[in-house]
């Protein structure tokens, strides 16, 4: 007779997520290119999976798990022609790339974020691209330690305190928290942001550090999921985290500092969404519905699908769309 007839080891009953959570989550810890160390901490953090520390067990474990669901890594690449393939990427995203901006670690983010995970590489280049008058309304909101991207969005108007009261409340429901200490310019935009918060500085915004992305990527480049995946440089000296990807420091604080967040249930931001006079639907409207609805009925048309430049589209647009003739005075 067998002395465990329950089968169960002396580390007790492993509860796993689903498989296609779990790979999801593999393939991520894959893209910030996460030690073995580090993928067990977010399991626990994310997926409360807890797997005892031993030294051969963990990366064995790790390595059946990264096989059954094949997770890239740059000793195991998912192509046999790894070489040319690679090759063949990384000049791709020198091509998109008019202004040569990005520099080797910041193209080897782009391909690990695509599932293409090379070797290791020096320091990023710091060149920046000129955009000129070219601008987007953005609002982002930062966790300063971590540099984690918590918020970004493109709104109609980022000077709106209705608008950017709203922003900070969809934040706050991502996450449903918010830090003890707030840290702004105070501007005309925050008005709502400091009703909500008690704690707030006015020098040395966090999310200032992030506008250098904008001023040197584009398109697909800029999005937070790769601005939060980069890993930062270590430095000693640095107060605020580095040597991990802002994402990993940002999920798992407590190991080298202390979490200090404040948990905000849904009805009390419900509660602060009705203090704006301006619903979150209207201050995040771009057109009125009038114009919205006639324009998407041109863009249906067939005849459209092979314009690729922004500005044919737009004026294949405009022509379609009755403007009224404005009135002059007599």
């Amino acid at each position: 007779m067998s002395n465990n007839p329950t089968s169960i080891n002396g580390y007790g009953t492993k509860h796993y997520p689903d498989n296609k959570t779990l790979k999801a989550a593999l393939h991520q810890y894959a893209k910030e290119k996460l030690s073995t160390t580090q993928c067990f901490a977010r399991l626990k953090a994310e997926h409360n999976l807890t797997i005892k520390f031993m030294v051969i067990a963990i990366p064995s474990k790790l390595y059946q798990l990264n096989t059954k669901f094949k997770v890239p890594s740059s000793c195991k690449p998912p192509h046999t022609d790894i070489a040319n393939i690679a090759t063949q990427d990384t000049l791709e995203k020198v091509a998109d790339d008019p202004s040569q901006g990005c520099g080797v670690g910041t193209i080897q983010t782009l391909l690990s974020n695509e599932g293409m995970l090379l070797p290791r590489h020096k320091k990023l280049n710091t060149q920046a691209f000129n955009m000129g008058r070219v601008g987007l309304n953005l609002y982002g909101i930062k966790h300063q330690w971590s540099s984690f991207v918590l918020h970004l969005v493109i709104v109609p108007n980022n000077q709106l305190t209705t608008t950017i009261g709203h922003v900070h409340l969809d934040c706050i429901e991502k996450h449903k928290l918010i830090p003890v200490t707030f840290v702004t310019d105070k501007g005309s935009d925050t008005g709502y942001i400091i009703m909500n918060q008690t704690d707030i500085k006015v020098h040395n915004t966090p999310i200032e550090g992030l506008w250098h992305w904008f001023l040197q990527k584009f398109g697909v480049n800029i999005s937070e999921i790769i601005c939060s995946i980069y890993k930062i440089h270590p430095q000693q000296d640095k107060t605020n985290k580095s040597g991990a990807t802002p994402r990993h420091a940002f999920t798992i604080p407590a190991s080298p500092a202390q979490d200090c967040h404040i948990e905000v249930d849904q009805p009390r931001i419900n509660a602060l969404c009705l203090q704006i006079p301006v619903s979150q639907a209207d201050s995040m409207c771009w057109v009125d519905e009038e114009f919205e609805e006639a324009a998407f009925d041109i863009i249906k048309n067939p005849s459209l699908d092979d314009i690729q430049l922004e500005w044919s589209i737009f004026s294949s647009i405009a022509c379609s769309i009755d403007v009224p003739t404005p009135r002059t005075e007599p």
